[in-house]
């Protein structure tokens, strides 16, 4: 690492990453809405880093669209979404060879790994919220999700998953 002029040791080795999000919000009707949401993200330069050296650039991408519609006694949302992917790069590490001859020089191998998943994962998700109580302060909230993941954490060959969440809040 190098010095700063105020007598702070600054860190070459952390990589600093850049992110930029954009959501649109739609209103449908009074009581409609759509809402699409994209990010993406592109891991900063790795040249001063001690274990990766650099590989092509590392790009990442994120989007979502949800309708929302709400009722007399609660909400009803349907979504579609993809989670941070990455969708482009690689890193380079340098790694230690094995010793041929006990005693000799110490030999490196640069690798590169391919951080590209297989699969693209795709969620598509159903809620349904109530309101309990009216407005009043004992108001409290119930809801039922339903999500189907497609191709979880982005792997090609796994199996898709069901869950169901219920929840329930209220003020004390």
């Amino acid at each position: 690492g190098s010095w700063l002029g105020d007598g702070q040791r600054h860190d070459d080795t952390r990589a600093q990453s850049r992110f930029v999000g954009m959501q649109f919000d739609f209103a449908l009707t009074d009581r409609a809405s759509l809402t699409a949401r994209v990010q993406g993200a592109r891991m900063a330069d790795l040249s001063g880093n001690k274990a990766f050296a650099p590989g092509a650039p590392i790009y990442a991408s994120a989007a979502s669209l949800t309708y929302a519609q709400e009722l007399r006694n609660g909400w009803w949302r349907l979504g579609l979404e993809q989670p941070m992917r990455v969708e482009q790069g690689s890193l380079r590490y340098r790694l230690a060879d094995p010793y041929l001859v006990w005693g000799s020089a110490q030999t490196w191998s640069e690798r590169s790994i391919n951080v590209v998943p297989s699969g693209r994962e795709l969620r598509l998700t159903a809620t349904r919220d109530w309101l309990l109580g009216g407005e009043s302060e004992t108001a409290a909230w119930l809801g039922v999700e339903l999500t189907h993941i497609y191709q979880p954490n982005h792997i090609a060959s796994a199996n898709g998953e069901t869950l169901m969440r219920v929840r329930a809040s209220t003020r004390f």
